[in-house]
């Protein structure tokens, strides 16, 4: 060795993204022009399903913004109501039954919308609202006027009109404005209704109003004081500023209003411990050996992990893919689907999630630290979606079960008791305990108690029970949806949303008569070695 080489610090690896680029990542998305016909080149079908939104393409207006520039309410009132009559995304039809018939909807809805901003961009005045549906409806071709009634225009829908994915009657009732005289009037008087463009810390509570009483009633009311009001109900009265009525409102309403929701976090794990085997041999892995050894697509890391943070994941990862590769005994190669899928660092993280799998881009995520313990939950839901692509789902396939029965046979075991001397079926305790989830964690519900949900966390007890050392990377938050609840009688209680004991048991033995049946079949191959590096 060169004397002068001896002794120096050999320089950490430098880890950038790695293989295919990913694509839809939070720091590719375009950015605020919103979203034009030709973006939609560059998006695969899943994508464009989502992205394909009014608030995608025509932005919130800064309406207070307008309202200091020195447009008059009602005309900032009249823009508002004309953006809200759009529908959220586009409809389609029955005929729209390919690949590229959709995208042709989606394209012509995204250019409607477009063309509906640009008639309201230049409403100033009472004038302009006036002329905004025919500049829209008639100028583009999706309505002909036929007949004038003193003043009134007579419309019929054009066949552009009628298949446009846009166009609704709520929309066509938005932009009729029925007389120029009485325009500013109603609508300054419907904005001030619901306290349109009022600053939040002066907002009566919903469903509450402060009123002004001037002249003598037989309600103890003093005249020239305020009072309060929900419904049709008083309240209370007799303040001498709207200020003050205003403040009891609002902390009458807060005292008075439902508990929200309590939205479930997992823990973020003290520490990240493994028994298994040595499979790094001390060596540093790279994104390129996720390449190799798993043929991940590609791998990307968020723009704010350090070196480290990315060289840390890139070993705990690769430990805890070749540790599920080794439980469900199957090939490495099997672990990224036959190189469908992509995983991500850090890079595409959304509010507290510790981990999330995304179906419009294939790509497990996993938050810095957060992630740790969830890797099996989300590989889950990646294998859940490959099946579904094999099976003819059209998603994934916990949503269409009944397309492969072993997987029906699963989701049967896990929301049902296998044995009961009760007529007809009984519910799990999982499933139940996951209903109750929904309603202690949700604000809509639908989410733990989903077949997508449910298996997601199954599995991950699953591949920690199989697993015949610790692997807190891969499955450390198996068991740890759990919550605390109080009875009618004010007990307090653990709630628990993973399956346990004799239950458990009857979901594991499911989950491998469906992983042996999958091996059978060839859409994953059967590799009982356990392997190291390649």
């Amino acid at each position: 060795m060169d004397s002068k080489a001896e002794g120096k610090k050999i320089p950490a690896a430098v880890h950038e993204d790695f293989g295919e680029k990913i694509g839809g990542a939070r720091k590719d998305l375009w950015k605020g022009r919103g979203l034009y016909a030709d973006d939609l080149s560059i998006m695969n079908d899943r994508e464009a399903e989502k992205y394909v939104r009014k608030d995608n393409i025509w932005k919130k207006p800064d309406y207070a913004g307008m309202r200091d520039e020195g447009i008059p309410l009602c005309v900032v009132y009249f823009i508002k109501k004309v953006r809200d009559a759009v529908i959220a995304s586009p409809k389609y039809y029955s005929k729209d039954d390919t690949r590229e018939k959709r995208l042709a909807r989606q394209k012509e809805y995204i250019r409607t919308v477009r063309e509906l901003q640009a008639a309201v961009a230049d409403v100033r005045t009472a004038e302009d609202a006036a002329q905004a549906c025919d500049c829209f409806m008639v100028g583009n071709g999706y309505l002909k006027r036929n007949h004038e009634w003193i003043g009134r225009n007579d419309y019929s829908a054009t066949e552009k009109g009628r298949e446009n994915p846009a166009i609704t009657n709520k929309l066509l009732k938005a932009l009729k404005v029925s007389s120029v005289s009485a325009f500013e009037r109603e609508f300054t008087q419907k904005a001030e209704k619901e306290q349109f463009l009022v600053q939040k810390e002066k907002k009566a509570p919903a469903g509450y109003s402060i009123r002004f009483h001037n002249s003598e009633t037989p309600y103890s009311r003093k005249t020239g004081a305020y009072y309060v009001m929900k419904g049709r109900s008083i309240l209370r009265a007799n303040f001498a500023t709207q200020e003050e009525a205003l403040k009891w409102a609002q902390d009458f309403a807060k005292k008075h209003r439902k508990g929200g929701k309590t939205r479930f976090v997992p823990p973020q794990l003290a520490h990240v411990r493994r028994t298994g085997p040595d499979y790094r041999k001390g060596a540093e892995i790279t994104g390129q050996q996720y390449l190799d050894n798993f043929g991940f697509r590609g791998g990307e890391f968020g723009n704010w992990m350090s070196q480290s943070d990315r060289q840390a994941s890139l070993n705990m990862g690769f430990e805890a893919l070749k540790d599920l590769a080794a439980v469900i005994k199957v090939s490495d190669q099997d672990i990224s689907c036959q190189g469908t899928l992509a995983i991500a660092f850090g890079a595409r993280g959304s509010g507290k999630a510790a981990a999330h799998y995304e179906p419009l881009c294939k790509v497990i995520n996993l938050t810095k630290m957060h992630g740790a313990g969830s890797l099996a939950h989300e590989w889950w839901h990646g294998l859940d979606d490959y099946l579904g692509e094999k099976m003819g789902a059209g998603g994934m396939l916990s949503e269409q079960p009944r397309l492969y029965a072993p997987f029906q046979k699963l989701l049967d075991t896990i929301k049902f008791k296998q044995e009961t001397l009760q007529i007809g079926r009984v519910e799990t305790d999982f499933y139940r305990n996951s209903m109750r989830m929904g309603e202690e964690c949700e604000k809509d519900g639908g989410y733990w108690d989903s077949n997508t949900e449910m298996t997601a966390r199954a599995f991950a007890c699953y591949v920690k029970d199989r697993l015949p050392y610790l692997s807190d990377y891969l499955a450390g938050h198996a068991d740890c949806a759990l919550t605390f609840v109080t009875d009618k009688n004010g007990k307090t209680n653990i709630l628990k949303a993973f399956p346990e004991g004799k239950e458990r048991e009857a979901i594991n033995t499911a989950f491998d008569a469906l992983m042996e049946d999958l091996k059978q079949k060839g859409i994953l191959r059967s590799c009982k070695k356990q392997e190291g590096l390649r």
